[in-house]
């Protein structure tokens, strides 16, 4: 048996040694079941010398148990050891200073050995310090507890030592962040993992009104975003500035979250307080297309129902880019979609999807960039925008007519590159170029009649009449019922196609 007593001679226990195996567990046991400090202040004395904590206890004894008080004369010098150890993450130089003892709550410019270890990710210096009675609630110049730091960086082995020595999970700091906030920030799916399993609060907001879910759709974190939509976050929630979830995974282009918000349910149709939408903050055509498939209903139930919801969306998209004066081509393409344009004749997006059946309406929701380039290879600063590739791309066979090539094929080889269309080819001047698609254009303009005409515009005047055709007599001369893409380059003579196209099913 072991027989502890006190200086004063009052017996404070005694424990059979079979339960024990050195001074450092005899300490522990101290602490936690006798109500002594933690053993780093502890001193066990043996015929008045004090035992080391590694000194094992194989035989019967009487020891002494002396209580130290921190030795507050070292003083921040010193004490600034403990912090820097901490930091460092020398579990054997913290239990130096510690067994001195020193204050493990020692508070130095903003630091104390807990936050250090925890923002460094340290786990045997935060466990010995949680040892040594380190508060583990306690909180920072900014409001911040260890457990937040540890969340911020991602240490998740901390995230649940901290948990698991009674730190709370429903805080916030001086800016009104939570570990779970931080965490959700930060892209840590381990840390939020765990303080979901705490049962830390979905909901709370920061300062800006932000929440754990914003901040994740903000991001991108859509493994992150999907935990905390199963454990019951609000989906719909604003921010100071209206701002929701949706609308931050919108703006920023994140597609992959933009689904699973969508999927559980999340209103598309709200509008932050500067009177936006998840759709005019779409910062990528993936994202409004998605946004355009949630809002529309269903097409083979309702088409007509899911034209008029595309219409709407075009509208608004394209009042948003012109308010921003930024993509000016596609904003007046969308805007013509959306509105009958008088000097077009026409309901262009109405009369060009025809029976529904066409698809066109992605060509406002997708887009991409044919370069135009130089016979050297370099690009120059203009092309074309094409919209609604990847329906041409699914197909076996399509139509292009392009008129104006001006022995520049590039528009061509892209077409041709990217799809399996049939590409037919228009230009009244003579080819001079040595391009294998040179022989394939027919010496034919387009014009208001079929005819014969003299060609005057602005680029250039050709000296002899040439032959005109109008679309609907090119049309029929081919045996072609429809035309996927309407490249028009002619400089002027695009007046032509005026009360043309509206007939026709194309994209112009």
């Amino acid at each position: 048996m072991l027989r502890i007593t006190l200086l004063s001679g009052e017996e404070l226990a005694s424990l059979p040694l079979r339960q024990l195996s050195d001074v450092k567990a005899l300490k522990q046991r101290l602490h936690e079941q006798h109500g002594l400090p933690p053993r780093f202040r502890q001193r066990l004395l043996h015929e008045g010398k004090a035992l080391d904590d590694a000194v094992r206890l194989d035989v019967a004894m009487d020891l002494q148990a002396v209580v130290l008080p921190f030795r507050e004369e070292y003083g921040s010098v010193w004490s600034a050891h403990l912090l820097d150890a901490a930091a460092n993450g020398s579990v054997t130089e913290v239990e130096g200073w510690l067994q001195l003892p020193m204050d493990p709550d020692f508070y130095y410019c903003g630091r104390t050995p807990l936050k250090q270890a925890s923002e460094m990710g340290h786990f045997g210096v935060a466990q010995l310090l949680l040892e040594a009675g380190a508060k583990v609630r306690w909180r920072d110049n900014q409001g911040r507890t260890p457990l937040m730091h540890a969340a911020f960086h991602g240490h998740s082995h901390l995230v649940q030592l901290f948990l698991g020595a009674g730190s709370r999970t429903d805080v916030c700091d001086n800016a009104g962040h939570s570990a779970l906030l931080d965490a959700a920030g930060g892209g840590h799916v381990p840390v939020v993992r765990l303080l979901l399993g705490a049962a830390a609060q979905t909901d709370l907001r920061d300062r800006c009104g932000k929440t754990a879910l914003m901040v994740a759709a903000h991001s991108g974190h859509a493994e992150i975003v999907q935990l905390l939509l199963e454990a019951g976050a609000e989906k719909d929630f604003g921010d100071k500035e209206g701002q929701t979830a949706l609308m931050e995974a919108s703006f920023n282009g994140h597609a992959a979250v933009l689904k699973l918000l969508l999927e559980a349910g999340a209103q598309s149709d709200l509008r932050n307080h500067a009177g936006k939408t998840a759709m005019t903050l779409a910062s990528t055509p993936e994202v409004r297309r998605l946004l355009a498939r949630a809002a529309a209903p269903d097409f083979a139930v309702d088409p007509r129902g899911f034209l008029a919801e595309m219409l709407r969306l075009s509208g608004e998209y394209a009042a948003h880019l012109r308010f921003q004066r930024r993509d000016v081509a596609l904003a007046e393409q969308a805007y013509r979609y959306q509105r009958n344009d008088s000097r077009r004749k026409g309901p262009v997006l109405l009369e060009a999807l025809g029976e529904f059946g066409h698809g066109l309406w992605p060509c406002f929701f997708e887009e991409e960039w044919l370069p135009s380039e130089m016979p050297d290879g370099t690009e120059q600063g203009y092309g074309y925008r094409l919209c609604g590739l990847e329906v041409l791309q699914q197909r076996p066979s399509c139509i292009v007519y392009s008129f104006g090539s001006n022995d520049e094929f590039d528009f061509e080889d892209a077409i041709l590159a990217r799809t399996k269309c049939t590409v037919r080819i228009f230009d009244p001047a003579p080819s001079k170029s040595s391009h294998p698609l040179a022989p394939t254009v027919l010496p034919v303009a387009l014009g208001r009649t079929d005819g014969m005409e003299m060609l005057r515009w602005w680029a250039q005047s050709l000296p002899t009449p040439t032959p005109t055709r109008t679309l609907q007599s090119l049309m029929r001369e081919f045996g072609d019922e429809q035309i996927d893409i309407l490249k028009v380059d002619i400089e002027g003579g695009e007046h032509a196609l005026v009360g043309q196209a509206g007939s026709l099913r194309c994209q112009v």
